[in-house]
């Protein structure tokens, strides 16, 4: 059940014991008559506790399991080079743990001196870094430039698939995609972005008729490591994508994991023309409706939504981007009183996204449009459920950063908000800015001050 700003305020004082007096009676009165509130306050009692010492409560312990996940691992404390000589650490200062001790270390001085020359004079190899990429939208060279969306579909898909290993730092869309139609160099981005290599490419349709050309090139020096180009058919696109992939992957992981290109996801592709639907539908959304909230832009992209999933009921990305779009249109109707199409955008969001869910349960989108669903409708439990698991499926997308973020901010979680606030800036700091990262310290420092 949803509720008003001020009535998340009084749980939030009522659990923190600042409620007292009148209104403190008032309000245990009303946890007594009104169950929808009385449930809500266990929950968020609930996710409080896992803050404190309670292995009982199975949530905190997906909730530790998830900061675990997120906070980098403690590395071992790191020996110096003599730790077999001497056992100290390697922050100890050695002169002093020697000349400290009695006179009998003195005979391991001349040992110890050859062994610092040998040491020294051995050639160092320097540790392999982790690769990073950046993923330019793929340029359209129709002359009617009308494949704008096609070309980011493209470079999207093979984004959000990269971004499901750890072991490769793919920069977010939003940042990546800034540099489209710029005159920036290969160097020039690398640069900005901290990344070892770039993906770029381009797309030209006729009809079904598809040409599209890619290249991986090192931002070092500029050097071309792989690029191809294809000519198909619309149906084949799924078939490219999969080589580009695979192509990339292999470059990226060659030195590090490349065992571990085998846990590359894609979701099962439809025929090529309702993916080209979904593409656009999608587009329309993200780029038209979310800042204009005309409702020309809403029905443009329902339309050709539900078009698609005329075609192929089966396509759960179809079904999850509809379900996105709904609760889009549900989030922006709400402050309008006695707006009739509230409850029914209502049903159609939950419906689509428990559909996309039934049929692309492993998907990192489908779980994280269904989450915030779920968390709209405040159904918190399973919110949660749906937003680790997209965290889980794809940890560098800061999408699924940014719905466990909101999710503990929505609960009043801001020091926990702010760990993946902080992670989405990090990955994609045009596409979540600092304003995000202030607003939750905002927060922290509000609540210690005991004004929240």
């Amino acid at each position: 059940m949803e509720f008003s700003p001020e009535t998340y305020e009084l749980i939030e004082q009522f659990l923190n014991g600042q409620l007292k007096g009148e209104a403190l009676q008032h309000f245990e009165k009303q946890l007594v008559v009104d169950k929808a509130l009385a449930a809500t306050v266990d929950f968020q009692r609930e996710m409080q506790d896992f803050l404190m010492d309670s292995p009982e409560n199975e949530l905190r312990k997906n909730l530790q399991m998830l900061s675990d996940q997120v906070v980098e691992p403690k590395k071992e404390e790191e020996k110096g080079w003599f730790w077999w000589l001497f056992p100290v650490a390697k922050e100890t200062n050695v002169l002093d743990w020697f000349f400290g001790q009695p006179v009998r270390h003195l005979a391991w001085v001349v040992p110890l001196l050859l062994i610092v020359g040998w040491w020294f004079g051995q050639p160092k190899t320097a540790p392999t870094a982790f690769p990073s990429i950046a993923i330019l939208p793929f340029e359209d060279l129709n002359p009617q430039k009308d494949q704008a969306y096609f070309g980011e579909g493209i470079a999207e898909e093979i984004l959000n698939t990269l971004a499901q290993l750890q072991e490769i730092t793919v920069v977010g869309q939003t940042t990546s995609f800034s540099f489209k139609n710029t005159a920036s160099t290969t160097a020039q981005i690398g640069n900005q972005l901290k990344v070892t290599h770039v993906l770029k490419g381009s797309v030209r349709r006729e009809n079904k008729t598809l040409r599209v050309t890619a290249e991986l090139i090192k931002t070092e020096d500029g050097l071309h490591v792989w690029s191809d180009k294809y000519d198909s058919e619309l149906d084949d696109i799924f078939a490219i994508q999969e080589e580009l992939l695979q192509n990339v992957a292999k470059v990226l992981l060659k030195k590090i994991a490349p065992e571990l290109q085998a846990k590359l996801i894609n979701p099962s592709p439809p025929t090529g023309v309702v993916y080209d639907l979904f593409l656009r539908a999608k587009h329309i959304h993200e780029n038209l409706y979310k800042s204009s909230h005309k409702l020309s832009d809403f029905q443009d992209s329902e339309a050709l939504f539900l078009e698609a999933i005329g075609m192929d009921a089966t396509y759960a990305l179809a079904h999850a981007g509809l379900a996105d779009l709904y609760d889009s249109y549900w989030v922006q109707i709400q402050s309008q009183e006695g707006n009739s199409d509230q409850k029914k955008y209502q049903e159609l969001m939950e419906q689509e996204s428990q559909l996309a869910l039934e049929l692309a349960p492993k998907n990192a989108y489908v779980n994280q449009v269904r989450g915030y669903v779920l968390l709209h409708l405040r159904e918190s439990a399973a919110a949660f459920n749906c937003l680790l698991k997209s965290y889980r499926i794809s940890p560098n997308n800061p999408e699924s950063c940014m719905g466990l973020s909101n999710f503990y901010m929505d609960l009043g979680l801001h020091e926990d908000a702010l760990q993946f606030a902080e992670r989405a800036e990090m990955i994609d700091p045009l596409g979540y800015p600092s304003s995000v990262v202030k607003y939750c310290l905002s927060k922290i420092y509000l609540s210690f001050f005991g004004v929240l």
